[in-house]
């Protein structure tokens, strides 16, 4: 990221004048000082000085997938075997009990293992690139062909799981926590935004936090943050509490 050279001399930020050697241009495509952007977080200030746009992507991790397709098969193979137990004692009596649970395991197992490189390929393409400078953010799923440009002040954004990404949902990815960036719409007639997780490593997630909130783009409003925020004020004592 280079030095802001040919704008304003003010910081974004604190709204101060600056000298031009202490302003720095961010990938919103807005200037801000450096003291600002350092207070707010000292990697983001590292990162910004050695990258002149931000890049992010889910890693694939097939450990990770198939761990999660086995706990899935698992869950369906146990309702399975229930299933087809039950209607074997209804038929057989004792002896449909086993026939049914082997019969049940053993379907689980086909379909398993012919769905397994199938999903395995959709986990593995449909993983969202995203590259965000002078204020455009680019999103593309190589195996869908998505390709979606818009104005980064248009998202909205929360701290949650990989698995909220619209592309990973059912693929495997699960439980890791991540930066969901909710797109704008398209058109009137689209109901559900899509959602892109970046941020999936601890060193990328505090950058793009300290990035997006510095550059005041908008969070996503949750209950469970404006009860924290609740509670904040409670402690403080500037919600009528005693001081």
């Amino acid at each position: 990221m280079t030095i802001a050279r040919s704008e304003s001399s003010w910081c974004k930020s604190c709204s101060r004048s600056q000298s031009v050697d202490q302003l720095l241009k961010l990938w919103d495509g807005h200037s801000y000082c450096t003291a600002c952007v350092k207070l707010k977080s000292p990697r983001l200030l590292t990162h910004a000085l050695s990258h002149s746009c931000l890049e992010d992507s889910v890693p694939f991790d097939q450990a990770l997938v198939r761990r999660s397709e086995l706990r899935s098969a698992l869950k369906v193979a146990m309702i399975s075997m229930l299933t087809f137990a039950i209607t074997g004692h209804s038929l057989y009596g004792p002896l449909g009990i086993a026939i049914g649970t082997l019969l049940g395991l053993l379907l689980t197992a086909i379909v398993f293992a012919v769905q397994m490189p199938a999903r395995m390929k959709v986990a593995r393409m449909n993983r969202a690139s995203l590259r965000l400078s002078e204020g455009w953010l680019i999103v593309t799923r190589p195996l869908s062909g998505l390709q979606v440009e818009c104005v980064l002040h248009e998202c909205r954004w929360y701290l949650g799981k990989i698995q909220h990404d619209s592309g990973l949902r059912g693929t495997g990815f699960y439980g890791a926590p991540a930066v969901v960036l909710i797109l704008p719409r398209k058109h009137l007639l689209q109901l559900v935004r899509e959602r892109v997780a970046c941020g999936y490593e601890d060193e990328s997630r505090e950058v793009w936090l300290a990035f997006l909130t510095l550059a005041g783009i908008r969070k996503k409003w949750s209950w469970r943050d404006a009860w924290a925020t609740k509670g904040v004020r409670n402690v403080s004592g500037t919600n009528g509490g005693t001081q």
